[in-house]
C-alpha cells in the first residue's frame, strides 16, 4: 500500500511540474536569436540569376535517367515558392518571433 501511496504522489508532483512548466512565459526571442552569417534575404538582386536554360547546357549531358533540368520544372524545389503549407508555417513563425520568417527565405 506504500509503494502506491508513494506513486501516485510522485506522479502528482511529476503533473504538477508540466503545469508549471505549461504555464510559464516562453523565452523572449528576436530576429537577431536567428541570425545566419552571409548574404541576407534581399541582398543578392534576382537579375543577377540565370535562366534554367543555362544550367541546361551541363545538367542535360547525364542521361535522361539522371538529367535534373527536365524533371525539375515538377519537382517540390520548383514549387516551393507556392506552396501554401511553406507559407502556412513561416506565417506561424512570424507570429511567434517577428520576422523571423526572413530565416526561412535562405
Amino acid at each position: 500500500m506504500a509503494v502506491t501511496a508513494r506513486w501516485r504522489w510522485a506522479g502528482a508532483a511529476i503533473c504538477g511540474l508540466w503545469a508549471l512548466l505549461a504555464l510559464a512565459d516562453p523565452l523572449p526571442l528576436t530576429q537577431r536569436d536567428f541570425l545566419v552569417p552571409g548574404s541576407q534575404p534581399g541582398d543578392v538582386d534576382a537579375s543577377s540569376f540565370f535562366p534554367p536554360q543555362n544550367c541546361r547546357s551541363c545538367h542535360a549531358n547525364t542521361g535522361v535517367d539522371a538529367a535534373p533540368h527536365d524533371s525539375w520544372r515538377g519537382s517540390l524545389m520548383a514549387q516551393a515558392g507556392r506552396d501554401p503549407l511553406f507559407f502556412a508555417q513561416m506565417t506561424t513563425a512570424n507570429q511567434d518571433v517577428a520576422n523571423v520568417g526572413s530565416y526561412c527565405l535562405r
